[in-house]
């Protein structure tokens, strides 16, 4: 299973694909693609494919939560 979180957030879109762990647990996954708020639906959706290549289903467990979450941020 792939799976793509979209954010709309005050300033802009926020896409990512999400990867479950080997503990089967589902996290956010590189690459978070930023995106203008009046983006073109074309624009969201090249985004939208490059994060479900992204996704994966055998992700290594993280170890380090605070390491995982920085890029995001």
């Amino acid at each position: 299973m792939k799976i793509v979180s979209v954010y709309k957030l005050k300033d802009r879109l926020l896409i990512h694909p999400d990867s479950r762990t080997t503990a089967g647990i589902w996290i956010a996954t590189e690459p978070f693609l930023p995106l203008p708020l009046n983006s073109s639906s074309s624009d969201i959706g090249t985004a939208v494919s490059v994060a479900l290549k992204g996704s994966s289903d055998r992700a290594p467990h993280p170890s380090d939560w605070r390491a995982i979450a920085e890029p995001r941020l």
